[in-house]
């Protein structure tokens, strides 16, 4: 049968292995997954996997693999690719730091394809977490629904939350009077999260039409679990563009 999904995670495999790797995807058409985490293959990895693996791969996992800028550098070139397919991306407990997520923010302008994005651990402050909001607040990605970025720090802001550094733990839920948090940080990410939820109801629906800042929380309450289409709540509150011109500037 063919070869659709690989684990690999927690073998020790070293920059080295990166072309055996390389290899592999190429005679592997059916790879769907790669799951490498927990390895040592640095940014030579990074780069390698990348640049073959992404025009094919839908979802790729190298948490822990002590990928730095220059590895961070590599992947944002390949999701700039327009072959790029891949959906889901695993780059938590790297060394991406601001230098890494800025290279990463900017690719996010021209790839269409992912959804999830995990770079948790990545030591990225402010200035990273900048760049990712303001690529989502100039509707420069409308595609991406999940973009992951706790950092032991965050904890203090939370400290009622069990341990986040257990890795794939689900998020627990919090109540309206949990979410209090007003750290500069905190604030950022909330805004982050804010244009996720756009994009994850169809933001890319609007994107000939132009609607007031003022809308968006009536359009947002409207939009549900059970009812997530941004579209059918726009229009409960704005008839009209059904009607309106495909020339109008975009706002959102």
């Amino acid at each position: 049968s063919p070869l659709v999904c690989l684990w690999l995670e927690n073998n020790h495999l070293l920059p080295s292995s990166a072309e055996d790797l390389s290899r592999l995807i190429a005679v592997s058409p059916s790879l769907r997954q790669l799951h490498v985490g927990y390895n040592s293959l640095g940014n030579q990895g990074a780069k390698m996997i990348s640049e073959l693996g992404f025009s094919q791969l839908q979802v790729c996992n190298l948490a822990e693999n002590e990928i730095g800028p220059a590895g961070a550098r590599s992947i944002a070139e390949n999701l700039k690719d327009p072959k790029c397919v891949i959906h889901t991306l695993i780059l938590d407990s790297n060394h991406l730091r601001d230098e890494g997520a800025m290279e990463i923010a900017e690719a996010l302008k021209f790839n269409t394809t992912l959804k999830t994005l995990d770079l948790r651990y990545n030591y990225i402050s402010r200035r990273g977490l900048l760049a990712l909001r303001e690529v989502l607040l100039q509707g420069g990605n409308k595609t991406l629904q999940a973009l992951h970025l706790e950092e032991e720090q965050d904890e203090d802001c939370l400290p009622h939350l069990p341990d986040m550094r257990k890795r794939h733990a689900a998020a627990p839920k919090l109540k309206c009077s949990q979410r209090a948090c007003c750290c500069d940080r905190c604030r950022i990410k909330s805004d982050i999260n804010f244009f996720l939820a756009l994009n994850q109801a169809g933001r890319h629906s609007f994107s000939n039409l132009e609607l007031s800042t003022a809308l968006w929380s009536r359009i947002l309450a409207k939009s549900s679990e059970n009812d997530p289409s941004l579209l059918h709540a726009a229009l409960s509150q704005r008839p009209d563009i059904a009607c309106a011109s495909t020339s109008t500037p975009t706002s959102i």
